[in-house]
């Protein structure tokens, strides 16, 4: 993680070429972690930078329903059970529900996305589906 300013953190997590940026908002009170990445971002970013830096999050804010920015919820909620997850009510039914969000997401722009499987390789980059509460 690098640090943008006292309580404000970056922690960069690549994937598929594309530069894709998580952030973290640090203090004593509390760790806010904002967005989740992909499947995979979890155990290869989050989880060995929270681990060096000695903190665990109290909160996920995902900041809107694409896959790489909430792939990663299940992995954290697994590793920290009590994690809050934040997610605009209507982005919670692609977050839930890979199947849909692969089809109105990508399947339906066959001119920008080509899966020569149907796009079932694309879900493994989805993650678990976790269920979120409501509140």
């Amino acid at each position: 993680m690098q640090q943008i300013t006292e309580h404000l953190y970056v922690l960069p997590a690549p994937f598929l070429g594309i530069d894709l940026f998580l952030y973290v908002v640090y203090s004593r009170e509390q760790v806010v972690l904002i967005d989740s990445g992909i499947n995979t971002t979890p155990h290869e970013y989050i989880l060995p930078a929270f681990r060096q830096a000695g903190i665990k999050p109290a909160l996920l804010v995902c900041t809107h329903g694409h896959v790489d920015h909430f792939g990663g919820n299940a992995t954290l909620r697994d590793q920290y059970p009590d994690l809050k997850i934040a997610l605009h009510r209507a982005d919670v039914i692609w977050a839930e529900d890979h199947e849909r969000h692969l089809h109105e997401m990508y399947v339906c722009m066959p001119q920008t996305w080509q899966f020569a499987d149907g796009g079932k390789s694309h879900l493994e980059i989805f993650g678990a589906t976790l269920q979120l509460t409501s509140i």
